[in-house]
């Protein structure tokens, strides 16, 4: 938890003590300490994340889903990187629990997410309305 609480940015989704709480327990909860242990190469949560089966990967995808609001949290994003509160909130409500999931996987794995077809056919649908 102090991990996911250390970068205060808005851009960390797991800033908040409540929101870092529910994520690692359902860690915990998902993966075990054990794994987890075994995980730990001491270079960060996220460089576990490479190691990972992917049921633990989407299981670690379901437990964030399950502790933040990430269509807020995007809206939030997309908003300071320059979108209108409008667009942002367009964008944000395009995002269903699948690509919210595809997302979120492809980040942990280190993939470019802005070359998701599924998310440009939103965030387009919403810039040129």
């Amino acid at each position: 938890m102090g991990e996911l609480t250390e970068d205060t940015s808005a851009a960390n989704p797991f800033a908040a003590e409540e929101d870092a709480s529910c994520f690692a327990e359902g860690i915990m909860g998902e993966v075990g300490l054990e794994r987890i242990n075994e995980l730990d190469t001491g270079a960060g949560l996220e460089a576990g994340f490479a190691d990972m089966t992917t049921a633990e990967q989407e299981s670690i995808v379901d437990s964030a889903l399950g502790c933040i609001d990430f269509p807020a949290y995007m809206s939030e994003q997309l908003a300071t990187a320059g979108l209108t509160e409008d667009q942002a909130s367009c964008v944000s409500e395009g995002l269903d629990d699948d690509l919210i999931k595809q997302l979120f996987l492809a980040q942990i794995s280190g993939a470019d997410v802005t070359t998701n077809e599924d998310l440009m056919g939103v965030i387009m649908g919403c810039l040129l309305g």
